[in-house]
């Protein structure tokens, strides 16, 4: 059974290990071993946070004041809540997007603080990742030093080798893409009716339930990359979404025949029950037939409540054309399981 096809924005690739620049390692010492060194550089006092805003700050979260993840974006903020988040219990490898990791952002960016390249890669230190990324981030910092770089895209997921850290890493990017999907939703829905909002919320309700259960049941699990593999499943899943959707709302789905309805009806029953009397499921890691059969079952109550939303919103759409579109999505699905 295949892998769910995932994109490439969702499952991060690490870059190639660039030259060493400023700082050197010792004789027949790996790169990474300089962080003791590193480690003593000084941090700007001007940009540690008073007692008073260590206490103010407390439960912040510095990924969204610095990306602007559901509040507007304010990378002074986003440096003093990452100050505040490095001295908490969940700081450090491999989530990047917290306390230290952010720091290192926001010093190699020179967005929020004065850029500092050293004080970044005492940053990359403190991390503690697994090698190879450690190595990866202070070879970049390095070289964008030597470079004397005024970009502000430096992000640490460009160099990361391990599936722990591309979890997080794909989190990161699908919270971005939600914001982003969440903004165009609030625009579609804007001027609709009671009654249009009130059946959207049902179809919502109805595909989070098969989201979520295509993620859970759907996708193997048994690999390092798996919490990056279920991200990116369900992303692509909510995109397919809002595509749509949105061809809904421009009128662009195709004529349908009852007769090509059920010849997609027809394909897909027989696909699903190839599924369901296969013998060898060996290769198909944590996936079953009965996950496969709940994530169907919601898929079905996800399509009807898609359907019944239409008939409130597009009352002049023939129903066969989006139940069409709506199979052959999951007729595709079903072949990515090796239907």
């Amino acid at each position: 059974m295949a892998l769910r096809e995932v994109s490439g924005a969702m499952i991060l690739s690490a870059l190639a290990v660039l030259p060493l620049g400023a700082v050197q390692a010792q004789d027949g010492e790996a790169p990474w071993a300089d962080c003791a060194k590193l480690k003593t550089v000084p941090l700007p006092l001007e940009d540690k946070p008073s007692a008073a805003t260590l206490k103010a700050f407390k439960g912040c979260s510095s990924e969204a004041f610095y990306y602007g993840i559901g509040v507007a974006k304010d990378p002074g903020r986003a440096r003093q809540c990452a100050y505040v988040e490095r001295e908490g219990s969940d700081n450090g490898w491999p989530n990047l997007f917290v306390g230290t990791g952010i720091l290192m952002t926001i010093y190699a960016n020179g967005v929020g603080a004065d850029r500092n390249f050293d004080v970044a890669m005492r940053f990359a230190c403190e991390l503690e990742g697994a090698p190879a990324e450690e190595e990866g981030w202070l070879a970049h910092l390095q070289k964008l030093k030597k470079e004397n770089r005024q970009g502000t895209d430096f992000s640490p997921c460009e160099d990361i080798t391990s599936g722990a850290a591309m979890g997080f890493c794909a989190a990161h990017e699908a919270k971005l893409t939600g914001a982003s999907r969440k903004a165009k939703l609030a625009r579609i829905t804007a001027q609709w009716s009671s009654g249009e909002r009130k059946a959207f919320a049902t179809l919502e309700k109805a595909k989070a339930k098969y989201v979520a259960s295509e993620g859970d049941n759907e996708v193997d699990m048994s690999g390092t990359a798996r919490a990056a593999l279920v991200i990116g499943a369900t992303e692509a899943e909510e995109e397919r979404f809002l595509t749509i959707l949105q061809r809904l709302i421009a009128g662009d789905l195709p004529r349908v025949s009852a007769s090509d309805l059920g010849k997609t009806d027809n394909e897909l029953n027989a696909l699903y029950q190839k599924i369901q009397k296969s013998g060898d499921t060996s290769g198909w890691g944590t996936v079953t037939k009965d996950g496969i059969k709940k994530t169907q079952r919601a898929w079905l109550i996800y399509r009807d409540a898609f359907v019944n939303f239409a008939k409130v919103k597009f009352s002049s759409l023939a129903p066969q054309s989006l139940q069409k579109v709506l199979t052959e999505d999951r007729v595709k699905r079903l072949e990515d399981l090796g239907g």
